[in-house]
């Protein structure tokens, strides 16, 4: 190396400048150009706050993250590679794909919000459940449904126009989230922590802790989404049209070799690690294994019922059927 080009980068170890800047790797300073979208900070600061209650070590997410914003440049940029004489200003210039930068800025976003959500399975629950519930919960409109966690001592009764989180014990409405664009109501966690709606085409899951959306998923087939214990979340694709198992917080996905494409209901069984899919005309049930690598899913066995059953209703019971929500009219 010269001299005066060694005398340079050791400036640049030294103290941090804009200048500097032209001696990182191409896909840093394509990325320092065309930094990603808001929605993408604002998941990554999420997912570090919860990671700091949980006292997580995000060590790994953040190894991961980072590749997959080395991907985003290299990939949009379409084989160019700046020169160390550019600006930051002239590398922009030369990044004329936005689509490509905002599809994988939603596909960032998504990532780091499943990581979240997986986070939040793992996490203790909302409230701890109460040795005596409150005799009854008062929302500010007619309700239609009410969302029992199994594990948890909160409520969430569904209005026309918002989700009213309750403490299940002192019956005190905590928060209330609207309700926005149509949307039905798929399931809560056993933490009641996430809540999975399916809404606007599409399926969005609920941080009920802190009222906002945690993430969205375009690819669910009848934008259904099920919480399985703090193992992971399951859903059938569009694409392949058959159940997927997926351990949000590890990344891994199990395939479930089963026809069964129209999944209503979700529910564990008796037997430990075991769980219920429901459907219209076939059942089948998955047993959630764990290893240091993760948890991963397997089919246990199919059924086909004597007739079909055209749904399977979440009911306002909660699991061991001792509370109910009643709709109480003046």
């Amino acid at each position: 190396m010269p001299g005066r080009t060694r005398w340079v980068v050791l400036g640049c170890l030294l103290a941090s400048t804009m200048g500097c800047q032209r001696f990182a790797a191409p896909e840093e300073r394509i990325n320092a150009a065309l930094p990603p979208a808001a929605e993408v900070l604002e998941a990554r600061q999420a997912f570090d706050e919860q990671a700091r209650l949980q006292a997580f070590d995000a060590a790994r997410i953040d190894s991961e993250l980072h590749s997959r914003l080395k991907m985003r440049a290299l990939e949009c940029a379409h084989g160019y590679s700046p020169s160390w004489l550019q600006s930051e200003e002239e590398v922009r210039a030369q990044l004329t794909d936005a689509a490509c930068f905002e599809k994988a800025d939603r596909a960032l976003a998504q990532w780091i919000g499943l990581r979240h959500a997986g986070l939040l399975l793992a996490a203790p629950p909302l409230r701890p459940v109460p040795a005596q519930p409150a005799p009854w919960l008062v929302a500010g409109e007619r309700i239609s449904e009410g969302s029992f966690p199994r594990e948890a001592g909160i409520a969430v009764l569904h209005t026309a126009t918002g989700h009213e989180l309750f403490d299940l014990g002192s019956g005190e409405r905590l928060r209330q989230i609207p309700r926005g664009e149509r949307s039905f109501v798929v399931d809560i966690s056993d933490n009641g922590r996430l809540l999975s709606l399916n809404q606007g085409q599409a399926t969005v899951v609920l941080d009920l802790a802190r009222g906002k959306p945690l993430l969205r998923l375009e690819h669910a087939s009848d934008q259904r989404l099920f919480w399985l214990g703090q193992a992971g979340a399951l859903y059938v694709p569009e694409v392949t049209r058959r159940p997927v198992f997926v351990d949000l917080l590890n990344g891994l996905e199990s395939d479930i070799p089963t026809p069964l494409h129209r999944i209503t209901a979700v529910s564990p069984m008796p037997v430990p690690g075991r769980y219920a899919l429901l459907g219209f005309n076939r059942h089948a049930a998955i047993d959630l294994h764990q290893d240091a690598r993760g948890w991963t899913a397997r089919l246990a066995q199919e059924i086909e019922p004597g007739q079909a059953i055209g749904q399977w209703p979440r009911g306002n019971l909660t699991a061991d059927r001792t509370w109910a929500s009643r709709t109480a009219r003046s």
